[in-house]
């Protein structure tokens, strides 16, 4: 039998017992436990999927989470008025000329 000793980054020890272990996945910033990935656009249709723990992590809406790194960048563009002209841009549904 597998015995397995976790501590985390707060101190915190997690003891598991077992044949099979689960395989987690570890926080690119802190090597804590991870279960979020960052959903930062990175072009054609896919996202970073940086692996980040709860506390690295930074919830810009909610489930939806940037790396640090992706959230400096992403406020540099909300500051800079890239939102606003981004969504000057754009034409509500009810506007638009149908055939």
């Amino acid at each position: 039998m597998m015995a397995c000793n976790i501590t985390k980054r707060d101190g915190m020890t997690i003891f598991i017992c077992g044949s099979e272990l689960p395989q987690w996945e570890v926080c690119a910033e802190c090597g804590d436990v991870a279960d979020i990935l960052c959903d930062y656009p990175v072009g054609d249709g896919l996202t970073c999927d940086r692996n980040l723990c709860a506390d690295c992590a930074v919830e810009v809406a909610p489930n939806l989470h940037y790396c640090k790194p992706h959230f400096e960048m992403w406020k540099q563009f909300k500051e800079s008025g890239g939102v606003r002209d981004v969504l000057q841009n754009v034409v509500p549904f009810s506007r638009l000329d149908r055939p």
